[in-house]
Formats: C-alpha cells, structure tokens, sequence
C-alpha cells in the first residue's frame, strides 16, 4: 500500500496502534501535539538528537528498513550513554517520499521498536511529512542521568581511559 493512500494521520493511526501495549500512562501520547513526559527532581534531564538522511547516512540499495530503525535508536541512545545516562523517551519525525510503502515504513518501525526496547526506551511521539526527494530521518531521546554520573566531555582528563564498541567506522559500511 502507498502512502499517500494511507495518509499522514492514518500512518500516525496504525503506529499508535503497535506501540499502544507500551506507552506507560500519560496525559499526552502518539498523535497529541506534544509528549508530556514525568522526569525524577533527582536527576538531569539529557536530550539529544540526529538526522539520518538518505544518501548521505545511508544508502537503501544497502541498508534494509529493519536495520534502518534500529540504526535510528542506537547513534541516540549511545549518545545518552555516552553522558552517564539512561535512556527513557524517543521523539522521531520522518520525511518520506512518496515512493515509499506504508510496509516499508512499519519495518522501519519494528526496528526502532527493537532497539528502543533493547533499553527499555519508549516512543513517545513525533512527526511526519511528505518528503519530495528522499527519505529523512530525525531522532531526538530524551534521557536521565543521576546528578553524581553525568559525564560530560569537558571532563576527559590525559591518561583517562576511553572505550569503543564495535569497529572503528562501522557506521560508514551503509554507503
């Protein structure tokens, strides 16, 4: 099925409907204008965000929607970790050119889902318009780090040690 036959607030229908059974209670949720999130007075609040954008961070004749999603989730999460923190919400808007199938975008959709899951992250809203050239990809997670573990760059110090998962450039494989 198309896109444009489903429509902008039909694709928003069917993806509240797969991430119904995890949305934890709230006033606000998928389709609302905004995310009303509950954040401990304990903790920092840690935001981040990225753009995925075809043809410079992936190349679809390479990359299937599936590793797409999970893709999306883990260069956020990774950044929330990075800090000292946990990740709690996701906020992600797609431009998408027509050309794509609703299909296409579930499987994107169950891949984000499973790396989200993987750290018992949530969607918690976002966006999503026609693209007129090519698909665009925009995640902002939204995190907590407890007041004594955020670590922040500026507290790199010589001689401190520095870990790497995975390889080195494995990001750059997808072009």
């Amino acid at each position: 099925m198309k896109l444009s036959r489903l429509g902008e607030f039909g694709l928003i229908e069917t993806i509240r409907k797969k991430f119904s059974r995890i949305i934890p209670v709230s006033p606000a949720g998928i389709g609302d204008d905004s995310a009303v999130l509950s954040i401990s007075p304990l903790s920092k609040v840690l935001a981040t965000t990225d753009l995925l954008l075809e043809g410079v961070h992936f190349d679809l004749s390479y990359t299937d929607f599936y590793s797409l999603g999970w893709k999306a989730a883990a260069v956020n999460i990774s950044d929330i970790a990075a800090m000292g923190g946990v990740s709690r919400s996701c906020l992600i808007g797609l431009g998408i050119p027509s050309g794509i199938s609703v299909e296409h975008i579930h499987e994107f959709y169950r891949g984000l889902s499973a790396g989200l899951r993987s750290q018992k992250t949530v969607l918690a809203g976002g966006d999503t318009s026609l693209s007129k050239g090519r698909l665009v990809i925009s995640v902002t997670i939204l995190g907590e780090a407890g007041r004594s573990s955020l670590l922040k760059r500026s507290g790199a110090r010589s001689g401190d040690t520095l870990f790497v998962t995975g390889t080195l450039g494995d990001s750059a494989a997808g072009l």
